[in-house]
């Protein structure tokens, strides 16, 4: 085998990650059929003349339309985070510098959308508004995309890409962000105030609640897979767990 039909092998086993390969052809390049076998990552590559060529998540800078200046100054504000267009994946903002939101999984995102559709429903009686994906705004450097984000019915909702002071917020944890989930992100939500946080292992079916005290959450009240949560904060809202798993 030659070296540059080796460095391809080299370059195909990285690009799998542990999946089944493609066989390095002869000369060194791919064939649709093995590119079309390569696993879903992200970033996502295209096969140009043979050869796997990253394709281009677009730069923060680009993402980002200002008409005073190509650079960006000290990091992002939370006011310029808000500007920029409804990509895919989206970012989070943390102390100034734009972070990848990865993209769910289907059990995250039922997960999610469960909860969600029952805090709607009991918000329509008994007042109160919740979003899915919502920007929390943390300081004027950091902004947060909340699974859910509830907001009490006197509190003025713009039709913006972010908000502040909410009541309850709702994360669902993925395996590469579960530390800032129960962490930092934990942390801050305590530091402005919302009260209800609500943190959701979808894979071992586990919802958890955090209420503030003194700035700071309390020990987490352990709800499992068949559960019902009937939290006397929100009376009337009768939350089936079992609605929350696929």
């Amino acid at each position: 085998m030659t070296t540059k039909v080796k460095e391809t092998a080299a370059r195909n086993d990285k690009a799998f990650n542990g999946r089944a390969k493609p066989i390095a052809s002869l000369d060194g390049l791919l064939t649709f059929e093995q590119w079309a076998a390569l696993p879903d990552t992200r970033p996502r590559y295209e096969l140009i003349d043979g050869k796997l060529v990253q394709k281009h998540l677009p730069l923060a800078e680009e993402l980002l339309q200002t008409d005073e200046s190509d650079e960006i100054q000290e990091g992002f504000t939370v006011e310029q985070w808000a500007q920029m267009p409804d990509t895919k994946p989206r970012y989070e903002l943390i102390d100034g510098r734009l972070v990848q939101h990865m993209v769910a999984t289907n059990s995250h995102n039922w997960a999610a959308d469960g909860i969600c559709m029952a805090l709607r429903e009991w918000g329509r009686c008994a007042g109160g508004r919740f979003f899915r994906e919502s920007g929390v705004k943390i300081t004027n450097r950091s902004g947060y995309i909340a699974d859910v984000a509830g907001y009490q019915a006197a509190i003025e909702i713009s039709d913006a890409t972010y908000n502040e002071n909410p009541a309850i917020v709702v994360e669902v944890l993925s395996p590469s962000t579960a530390s800032h989930d129960r962490n930092r992100k934990k942390r801050n939500y305590a530091r402005i105030g919302v009260g209800i946080y609500l943190v959701i292992d979808a894979e071992k079916r586990t919802l958890e609640v955090f209420r503030l005290h003194n700035s700071t959450y309390g020990k987490a009240e352990l709800m499992k897979e068949n559960d019902i949560w009937q939290p006397a904060e929100l009376p009337g809202l009768k939350l089936q767990l079992n609605d929350l798993w696929m």
